[in-house]
């Protein structure tokens, strides 16, 4: 039933798409000269989302782009949601198909190894850790973008996650910047933290600070100015990492451009008006995006 209404919900919009992403201006992407680069052979992916990104929507992406060109994350769970519901995780986050990545929530380093090692087991090919989420909820439990003010927090994560075992890629959503933790210096304090001797090789950076007080989520994700010139510095400074840049990307010609700098670019809420254009999106990427 859910398929016969999200079929019907596709068709409604498609002929608005062209016309809602012709009218869109491209928004400027600074200048910068760095060194040449590849980027991912899959380099477009759906953000993780609450309440968007569940199974029955990734699996309507799958539907529509079954060529299997762009990666989509879950939604976030929290990672005692993972190790309760072991056996029966493919209801909580859909099928372990090799194009979705799991994004999981927590403080515990103990338990965010376990959760990690049983998607692992599960055959989950990546797992994502949210440092970004800003919400009081995410923040009560002292996790999300607060993480980002204590480094050597999400090392010890990091590190718990590597001596557990798991040898699937560990990737990790940022913002650049926290509350008054956000100068530059700081930033790549934070990121050569976490990267250093850990399994992180590749970082998804949304493009704003966060507020943890005073803005909502949804604020939080359209207050803060968006600094593309931090995450092309980062990807300057950190030669040997990989970046994926996020935050207010709605066009093909804006993917085009940051492409040039970055090896991945992440698709959120702003591309999903109506959520189904987030995909008609990719699929323009699929036919007209020369790699």
């Amino acid at each position: 039933m859910w398929l016969l209404h999200s079929t019907t919900f596709l068709n409604h919009h498609l002929k608005k798409s062209h016309a809602i992403t012709c009218i869109r201006r491209i928004q400027s992407v600074p200048n910068q000269t760095l060194e040449p680069h590849q980027p991912f052979s899959k380099p477009v992916s759906v953000a993780p989302m609450v309440d968007v990104t569940d199974p029955h929507f990734l699996q309507l992406l799958r539907i529509i782009s079954p060529s299997k060109k762009n990666i989509s994350y879950t939604q976030m769970y929290h990672v005692n949601a993972i190790i309760n519901r072991e056996k029966q995780l493919e209801r909580l986050c859909g099928p372990p198909e090799e194009n979705t990545v799991v994004q999981i929530g927590g403080t515990d380093p103990e338990t965010m190894a376990q959760a990690t090692n049983i998607l692992q087991a599960s055959g989950f090919s990546e797992v994502n850790i949210n440092i970004g989420c800003p919400s009081s909820r995410v923040q009560a439990g002292s996790f999300g973008a607060v993480l980002m003010k204590t480094p050597e927090k999400v090392r010890e994560i990091l590190t718990h996650i590597s001596d557990i075992g798991v040898t699937i890629p560990v990737t990790v959503k940022c913002r650049i910047g926290v509350d008054e933790y956000d100068s530059y210096e700081y930033l790549c304090d934070f990121i050569n933290s976490i990267t250093n001797q850990t399994p992180v090789q590749h970082i998804i950076v949304h493009a704003r600070k966060a507020w943890l007080k005073g803005l909502s989520p949804e604020e939080n994700r359209k207050i803060p100015p968006l600094d593309y010139s931090r995450v092309y510095k980062l990807r300057h400074d950190f030669p040997h990492l990989k970046f994926t840049i996020n935050g207010g990307i709605e066009t093909v010609d804006q993917i085009r451009e940051h492409l040039k700098v970055v090896h991945g670019v992440m698709l959120g809420r702003k591309s999903t008006y109506p959520l189904v254009q987030c995909e008609i999106k990719l699929q323009l990427v699929d036919s007209f995006l020369c790699l």
